[in-house]
């Protein structure tokens, strides 16, 4: 009898319990973007006042949802991260904080903007850490670009930035056969005036493409050299798409009169953004083809070196 209970004893199914949820790893960020939404509620919305009426830094509004992709595209990297919280992340908030202190003193917009984004950096790095903070580096300096730069600095740049872009103009059409004379802001065309107003300066192109080529930096995987090639030719890369958009509303003005002139202009500034990434794709091809040749060559080098071995 003891051996047939034995035998058909009865197995109890094991108990499931539901997992846990992970209040104690998703509570502290929810708790610190909070805090950080409230104190600067007043810097969010006038940023959205910023992006929304202001062209030069439409950008902006583009900025945020793309960090947080770039972030949650780095998620993978950051499986084998600790997160060993930092001491130093609750100074850069007291920083944040003082800054924006300053700012509201001294009625200074650009302080209360840039104490945000320090913020950001500090609640970070209190919560995650430096390695955390490492791989996520890339994320977070994206977030300056949705910040308008000091009106000091744009209004130092404004009037040499327009002179420049229209005297290149200017010696582009004349490079294509016009005769472009050039009057301060004006260029001349055959009874035409093509005048390149502050809005053609240019700011706007560079601000958009420099964000573009910052978000392309952080998604390749490329050597960092490569990246910061990319990021530092945007600049230039705005102002010479800029300079292609003026010359192409002075040819559609010859061709086309100059009821075209507006609109030439208008569908430049849409264009001019698909012919930056293409130039910027292109750079980048370029840029991975310059060792090719020397990893190419490394294979058959080895295989010579076990031959003789």
């Amino acid at each position: 009898m003891a051996n047939d209970l034995s035998n058909n004893s009865i197995s109890l199914p094991a108990v499931v319990t539901a997992p846990a949820l992970p209040w104690r790893s998703v509570l502290p960020p929810l708790a610190c973007g909070l805090a950080i939404g409230l104190v600067y509620r007043t810097v969010l919305t006038d940023l959205w006042t910023v992006w929304t009426t202001q062209q030069d830094y439409s950008h902006g509004i583009l900025v945020i949802p793309f960090a947080c992709y770039l972030a949650w595209r780095a998620s993978a990297s950051l499986r084998g991260a600790t997160a060993r919280p930092s001491w130093a992340g609750l100074g850069l908030l007291v920083a944040a904080f003082l800054l924006r202190e300053i700012g509201l003193r001294c009625y200074y917009g650009s302080a209360e903007r840039i104490s945000l984004v320090v913020a950001i950096w500090g609640a970070v790095l209190l919560l995650t850490g430096w390695p955390v903070v490492r791989r996520l580096a890339g994320p977070m300096l994206f977030l300056l670009l949705m910040i308008p730069p000091p009106n000091q600095v744009v209004a130092a740049i404004t009037l040499p930035m327009q002179r420049m872009a229209a005297w290149a103009a200017a010696g582009a059409l004349g490079l294509m056969g016009w005769h472009a004379a050039l009057e301060g802001n004006t260029i001349r065309l055959y009874g035409q005036s093509l005048e390149v107003a502050e809005a053609c300066n240019g700011l706007r192109m560079v601000f958009a493409i420099l964000t573009l080529g910052f978000a392309i930096a952080c998604i390749v995987r490329r050597p960092l050299w490569e990246r910061v090639a990319i990021v530092a030719s945007s600049i230039a890369l705005g102002v010479v798409v800029n300079v292609v958009r003026i010359a192409a509303t002075g040819v559609a003005g010859q061709v086309f009169g100059t009821g075209a002139i507006d609109a030439a202009h208008e569908a430049g500034g849409w264009l001019m953004m698909p012919l930056a990434l293409l130039a910027m794709w292109w750079e980048q091809r370029f840029l991975q083809s310059l060792f090719v040749a020397e990893r190419a060559a490394s294979p058959p080098a080895m295989k010579e070196q076990l031959c003789h071995g």
